[in-house]
């Protein structure tokens, strides 16, 4: 289950309008977190903030790849904490709930961690990279656009909540918060980005068509994620 703000929309809307993900109150089942950074190396200690309505989550951390392999399980204790209102952009400020140390014989590679409790579940995802490398490839990662793209809690780098009237968008956002909905997991069905529309037709975005309706940042084909 997503928490969303806006709405009632009509098609015009999926591109201009202003809808995102975010924490409900305390009455909503939900989960989330996120890690103190976005890459850690062997030793590094990984430190997960969380926060949800429920006594405990069931927490996986899987290495991402064609075939997702599971490299911990864990009942992680968690607590409800508010969301500031700008969390988007100073962070959401949520507990330690979770930490653990990067065992020696995880590969480097992108790590998903998934959140579940009765009701609801959010994914987060960080990087491990390699203390000495020993390929002459190197995968770059986006980590950039990700944040750049980044629009839970409602504020990014191309629409948001500050300003006088709180409808801007941010010159800085935080790494302190959950990635929305689609950034972590492609969703199923979606579509990406045309290159084009046929001419003297309207343009149409059939992805954030498609994240309107189905509840996924409409962000998530911007995020480059996946290829």
């Amino acid at each position: 289950m997503s928490f969303f703000v806006g709405g009632p929309f009509d098609d015009g809307d999926a591109v201009t309008g202003h809808y995102y993900e975010m924490a409900g109150g305390p009455e909503k089942a939900q989960v989330w977190g996120y890690t103190a950074g976005l890459s850690f190396a062997e030793g590094d200690e990984v430190v997960l903030h969380g926060m949800s309505i429920r006594p405990l989550a069931r927490v996986t951390v899987a290495r991402d790849g064609l075939v997702p392999q599971v490299v911990l399980r864990a009942e992680v204790g968690m607590t409800w904490a508010d969301t500031p209102l700008d969390c988007s952009v100073r962070g959401c400020d949520w507990p330690e709930v979770w930490r653990f140390a990067v065992p020696g014989d995880w590969a480097s590679g992108d790590y998903t961690v998934m959140l579940v409790v009765q009701g609801h579940s959010s994914q987060h995802m960080f990087v491990v990279r390699a203390l000495q490398p020993r390929n002459r490839l190197v995968m770059v990662l986006a980590t950039g656009t990700w944040c750049a793209y980044n629009d839970w809690g409602g504020s990014n780098h191309y629409q948001g909540l500050v300003g006088d009237r709180q409808t801007d968008a941010a010159q800085d956002v935080s790494l302190l918060r959950p990635w929305a909905r689609g950034f972590v997991e492609w969703p199923v069905g979606a579509p990406r980005i045309p290159h084009a529309s046929p001419l003297l037709t309207r343009p149409r975005y059939p992805h954030m068509e498609f994240a309107q309706a189905r509840g996924v940042s409409k962000k998530y084909a911007s995020s480059i994620r996946r290829y």
